[in-house]
């Protein structure tokens, strides 16, 4: 799959799950290899990031996230935030 194809799936996903993030931020990382999350066998991933404006009125209140996509289903898996690990039921 090709980076822009990657974003694109990531910024349809959070436009449609009317998650807060700033539009064209979603920047391609790599892949990462065997990676293992939870008790799940090791998987390869897209791995993609974002930012997340929280306050408008605050320059300092940006969050990081990252999206891992399976490379194989070409599924959005997890979504790992500051605080949180979202898994994406599909």
């Amino acid at each position: 799959m090709k980076e822009q194809e990657l974003i694109k799936k990531v910024e349809d996903y959070l436009i449609d799950s009317n998650s807060i993030f700033v539009k064209n931020s979603v920047e391609y990382i790599g892949v990462r290899e065997n990676y293992v999350i939870s008790n799940e066998r090791p998987k390869n991933y897209y791995f993609l990031s974002y930012h997340s404006v929280v306050d408008k009125n605050n320059i300092y209140s940006t969050n990081s996230y990252f999206v891992l996509i399976d490379k194989v289903s070409e599924t959005i898996c997890y979504i790992i935030g500051p605080q949180s690990l979202e898994k994406i039921e599909e």
